[in-house]
This record gives structure tokens, sequence and C-alpha cells, in this order.
């Protein structure tokens, strides 16, 4: 499982719609599932999950370049917490394991948001 948190959030504010994630990851195997969670994480330590997603993905073996979107949600960030998104290829219990083998080792990734100005939304 891969972890990648951003900057701390230095105002209010909020996301209305669909989220995008860009992979870029060399992997074996000609089959994988990705899944990903968006969590909102308080100053605490304590995590929300926002939204998630899963993709599958078909190839050759080598690097890939993908790009998928997370569910759509409507939510509201407060100031002091920290945007983390988690990519795994295995979700269970939510979904059952691939049938499949693969490793995936990311080497990049984009996180896209449709941001909205005000929390009120």
């Amino acid at each position: 499982m891969e972890d990648y948190a951003s900057v701390l959030l230095r105002s209010a504010g909020g996301v209305l719609g669909t989220i995008e994630v860009g992979n870029t990851f060399p992997r074996d195997g000609t089959d994988a599932e990705i899944n990903s969670r968006l969590w909102d994480v308080a100053a605490d330590g304590s995590a929300t999950l926002v939204t998630r997603a899963a993709y599958r993905w078909t190839g050759s073996p080598g690097v890939a370049a993908i790009s998928y979107s997370l569910q759509g949600s409507g939510w509201s960030f407060a100031v002091g917490h920290t945007l983390r998104i988690q990519v795994t290829q295995n979700d269970a219990p939510y979904l059952r394991l691939d049938n499949y083998p693969s490793s995936i080792s990311y080497s990049s990734m984009a996180l896209t948001l449709p941001v909205v100005a005000s929390p009120g939304c």
C-alpha cells in the first residue's frame, strides 16, 4: 500500500465533483487491480474516508501511466487538516482480492481536486 499526503490545509475549503488520480508505475503481470481512497486527516490523527475508487488495469508488463476518477463527492475540509491519498491493490473486505497476481511500485502520482472556495456547498 502506498500513502501520499498533501501539505497541511491553511484555509477551509472543499471539493465538489469527481477527483482525478494519475499514476505512473512499473509493474509485472498483465492485469492489476488498483484501489484508491481519499482521507481527510484531522490534526489529532483521526481520519475520515471522503471517497474511493477501483480501477482495473490490463496491458503488457513494463511502465504504465493511467488516469481515473474517484467516486464523485462533496466534502468540506477544515483548516489544519491534511489530505491523504492511499493506493493499494487490496481493498478487502470492500472488494474481493484480485485473482491475478501482480505487483506495483508507484513512481509518481497526481491528484486533481475540483475545489470550491467556500465550504457552504
